[in-house]
């Protein structure tokens, strides 16, 4: 079982590497999407998803979900 004082570590942590990706991009204007697959605490896969040019950020549960995205971003 986890510890309540590691779970609030493991969440701020988390938080601050969103935060520094986002002032990275920002900085170096990297405008590419991000798929990062990443798994929860039973195992399960899934990907989050962030595109720098519009802001958007999410999380998905399939590769089917992150490719129909993808095919919807590109097809503006």
């Amino acid at each position: 079982m986890i510890s309540k004082s590691a779970l609030i570590k493991s969440k701020a942590q988390s938080a601050l590497e969103h935060i520094w990706k986002h002032l990275l991009n920002a900085l170096s204007g990297n405008s590419e999407v991000q798929i990062q697959q990443v798994h929860d605490r039973s195992g399960k896969a899934y990907w989050k998803v962030y595109d720098p040019a519009t802001g958007y950020y999410n999380s998905l549960s399939s590769e089917t979900e992150v490719r129909i995205w993808l095919e919807q971003r590109y097809s503006l």
